[in-house]
């Protein structure tokens, strides 16, 4: 058999040469871009600028971070949030529920969520037409009425009991409620007000209406707590950890210690929830999630 012949022209065999190095270069071109693009979509987002363009004053012990997003909502403020017991966070952006990290819509079934928390290993809502259900197989699951008028939710740290506040005046339903996980509602009491923010633990609940935060042990009558010294900025979280009350409003954390109010982190602010160890806000300000952590 014969082989085949070189081409004997030098120049012709320059030119394929050349040719299968930029052929070469071509395919590591679009190998490198697409580890790129890769790359790329994997990578978090802490949001716009300003989410990181902060001014803050924190406590001797005190650490706040900036909590990463899936890229695609980079760009986007948030309305409302809860964080699991293993940690999952969820965000809602116009009444609808997304994992913060993954990106993932939670409903399928275009539900518009007024308010959630999570209870136990399960997710707690309430739609914008007052029903209480819970997240399952991507679809809303409704079960019955909200027990207040108007209600947000919130959970205790150990997401073993919800708590239902109402944002208006009521008269006739009760104004805050608790629900321990497997047992029924329990009103605690009513209201000639709103109330702004609430939180609860295992025997206690309190909530706040304007500058006044207020505390109730189950079964009992409210009784004050504290009033937010200033009086120009009003309530808008409430959570319990760590056996301490925190209080914010849209310009700072503080802990309730006995009849005063310790400063946390002054220029951050917003609405609470908190895990057995740490306290979350979202800033009233840019939209966007912060962890508070404690050294121990």
């Amino acid at each position: 058999m014969t082989s085949p012949a070189k081409p004997k022209d030098p120049t012709l065999r320059y030119l394929l040469y050349a040719a299968g190095g930029l052929v070469a270069v071509f395919v590591a071109i679009v190998v490198c871009g697409i580890g790129a693009i890769w790359y790329q979509d994997r990578q978090p987002s802490y949001g716009p600028p300003s989410a990181s363009e902060l001014d803050l004053t924190v406590a001797p012990g005190v650490s706040v971070d900036a909590l990463p997003s899936h890229r695609t909502m980079g760009s986007s403020t948030f309305d409302g949030f809860d964080v699991a017991a293993n940690g999952a966070v969820v965000v809602s952006i116009y009444g609808r529920l997304f994992d913060l990290m993954s990106g993932d819509k939670l409903l399928v079934d275009g539900t518009e969520v007024e308010s959630f928390a999570f209870i136990g290993d399960g997710l707690a809502l309430v739609d914008r037409e007052g029903r209480l259900g819970y997240a399952g197989d991507g679809r809303f699951q409704a079960i019955g009425t909200s027990p207040v008028e108007d209600a947000q939710l919130s959970s205790t740290a150990d997401r073993s009991r919800l708590v239902f506040f109402s944002r208006r005046a009521t008269f006739d339903r009760p104004a805050l409620a608790v629900m321990p996980a497997g047992e029924p509602v329990l009103p605690l009491t009513g209201s000639d007000s709103g109330i702004d923010a609430a939180a609860g633990d295992g025997f206690q609940t309190v909530f706040a209406i304007g500058t006044r935060i207020w505390r109730v042990v189950d079964g009992g009558v409210p009784s004050p707590l504290l009033t937010l010294p200033g009086g120009d900025s009003q309530i808008v979280g409430l959570a319990i950890s760590r056996g301490s009350v925190y209080v914010s409003t849209d310009r700072g954390v503080w802990a309730v210690d006995s009849d005063m109010a310790v400063p946390v982190v002054l220029g951050l602010g917003g609405k609470l929830h908190a895990t057995s160890d740490a306290v979350y806000v979202l800033s009233a300000r840019n939209g966007r999630l912060y962890l508070i952590g404690f050294k121990t």
